[in-house]
């Protein structure tokens, strides 16, 4: 069905990415005949309008779209019967949501000064963005004030609230919250960082950043962690 035919709320919601719905299609395609992989792509978008429904309004919000992507993968995840393993599914939705890092890390490693002090200003810039917009939509992302230490190389900022997650554990999606959240870490990974990320607003009250250089003293003293549903957390060496 054509974005345009869907039927939802157009002035409280934005439609999903062209870059979610052409991984979602290319999973579907991979493990479906032509003509099953079209059936199903129309109950992933009815699906995904159905959820709308029961969504908070965040209207034509550029960094709320992310919250839109993660609806349309909880609906393939709801849609599909047999789901592809894990590892293809989450590489795809990593590829889909941040696949812009994969060229970035090409001219971009954060363990370099120059990088490191672009980065800084990067997360800055985009935590200073998300608190404006958190004014006008109090369920949009929540975050803390973001903390820059040039001499140390380290961002630190946190969202006390998490619109994916609020919606995941209120509907019943938490089981598939790791696919979104992991991306974090598997991206900054392109561009030469590290996320220390030991709470996420999944299974906390708040979702903790400490990005630095992947080759820090700091980011050696961690190792990252699946939990039961396969969600990253890092976790001090005890060693």
């Amino acid at each position: 069905m054509r974005e345009q035919d869907l039927i939802f709320d157009r002035d409280k919601h934005t439609i999903y990415s062209d870059s979610i719905k052409n991984g979602i299609q290319r999973l579907l395609r991979r493990y479906h005949d032509r003509r099953t992989a079209k059936q199903l792509w129309h109950d992933v978008q009815l699906k995904w309008c159905a959820l709308t429904e029961d969504a908070p309004a965040f209207g034509k919000v550029p960094h709320n779209s992310q919250f839109y992507d993660s609806l349309l993968i909880f609906a393939y995840c709801d849609t599909v019967t047999e789901l592809p393993p894990r590892a293809v599914l989450q590489q795809e939705v990593c590829d889909s949501i941040m696949g812009m890092f994969e060229g970035l890390g090409k001219t971009i490693d954060v363990n370099l000064p120059n990088f490191n002090i672009l980065m800084g200003g990067i997360f800055k810039a985009s935590v200073a963005a998300k608190a404006r917009l958190a004014k006008k939509y109090p369920d949009s992302f929540q975050p803390t004030k973001c903390h820059y230490d040039p001499i140390k190389g380290e961002v630190r900022y946190s969202f006390t609230k998490c619109p994916v997650a609020d919606f995941a554990l209120a509907h019943g999606y938490e089981k598939y919250l790791p696919l979104c959240c992991n991306c974090d870490h598997l991206a900054l990974a392109k561009v030469g960082a590290g996320l220390i990320r030991e709470h996420t607003c999944g299974i906390s009250d708040e979702c903790d950043y400490l990005i630095v250089g992947s080759k820090s003293k700091l980011y050696a003293q961690y190792h990252t962690e699946e939990d039961s549903n396969g969600l990253l957390i890092s976790v001090r060496n005890t060693t």
